[in-house]
């Protein structure tokens, strides 16, 4: 990890904020972050090593309270998970994946095929979108801002809720299911 990625990473999820508040977002309504020690603590539970991305992730808010519009990251799931939730959504899946395996093929190496062990869950539950913690060169921040930039998300502070408008996207980003 270097220190410079790690700073422009930072950079990005601020400018991201920045964007987001200039959309009325209420970010304000998020749950403060969480120091790199807590997060790793915690990640630690389930054999996982936070990723960069993770830990700018959690450490800038440990998610969105409650459910609905205005406690989404974006259009893109229902909730921004808290990282304890997205813990308890890694072993959910873990475990639905191995009974499936058990009850279908018996073969083990089919658990990493359905569900990778360094797949975390930060959007959404069912069907979540996940980070990779095995990959420390996430886009993520670089795409929501782009998103925001482009018009491809907007914020109605009327109906506190999103709506996506994919044609704005730059093509080689249109059907990322991040955005």
């Amino acid at each position: 990890m270097t220190d410079q990625r790690l700073l422009l990473e930072v950079d990005l999820v601020y400018e991201l904020e920045m964007r987001l508040r200039a959309q009325s977002v209420p970010v304000d309504q998020w749950k403060p972050g969480l120091s790199d020690f807590d997060i790793a603590g915690i990640l630690s539970t389930v054999g996982l090593t936070p990723s960069r991305e993770a830990c700018v992730l959690w450490g800038w808010h440990d998610g969105s309270l409650g459910e609905g519009m205005a406690n989404q990251l974006g259009p893109v799931g229902p909730r921004f998970l808290d990282l304890a939730s997205a813990v308890e959504c890694y072993k959910d899946y873990r475990k639905m994946v191995s009974d499936l395996v058990e009850r279908t093929t018996r073969q083990p190496s089919e658990i990493e095929l359905r569900w990778n062990a360094s797949w975390l869950p930060f959007i959404g539950w069912q069907l979540p979108a996940v980070l990779d913690c095995s990959v420390d060169e996430g886009e993520v921040f670089s795409w929501w801002i782009s998103a925001l930039d482009t018009g491809a998300w907007r914020w109605h502070t009327d109906r506190s809720q999103w709506s996506r408008h994919p044609e704005h996207l730059d093509s080689r980003l249109q059907g990322n299911r991040l955005l």
